[in-house]
């Protein structure tokens, strides 16, 4: 949900009362649809957290404000994270291109492109490195 607020005013403000009535809603129409509540930090908050808890078929994932203490406490993770992504990814590249063999060039992708398509068109189909 969104609402359009001056900056000067607190983003979070109302959002329990909102989540309330929009939950509610939704709930009545739907007794057993699972939920989830995705917000940044600012609504990283006590009472919208205890309550999406308390909720049933309520879920929330809000994002923290990034501090010294969590960065050291999550550079573990996030270390490990990476390491994976980048095996993973050259894994993938390389069964990729065993399977297919090596990728078309900008001219052999080009060429596939019919001449009654306008260039214009074509390069936002496709627009080469």
């Amino acid at each position: 949900m969104a609402r359009l607020r001056p900056a000067n005013v607190d983003p979070a403000e109302g959002a329990l009362a909102e989540l309330q009535r929009v939950i509610r809603a939704i709930q009545a129409q739907w007794p057993e649809v699972r939920i989830w509540i995705r917000g940044d930090s600012a609504y990283s908050r006590d009472d919208l957290m205890r309550w999406c808890e308390a909720t049933p078929n309520v879920d929330y994932l809000f994002a923290q404000g990034s501090n010294p203490v969590l960065v050291r406490w999550s550079t573990r993770w996030s270390t490990a994270a990476l390491t994976d992504y980048a095996q993973r990814r050259q894994q993938a590249s390389e069964t990729v291109q065993a399977e297919l063999g090596e990728p078309p060039t900008a001219q052999e992708l080009d060429a596939l492109v019919p001449e009654t398509v306008p260039r214009a068109f074509a390069t936002i189909l496709w627009s080469p490195p």
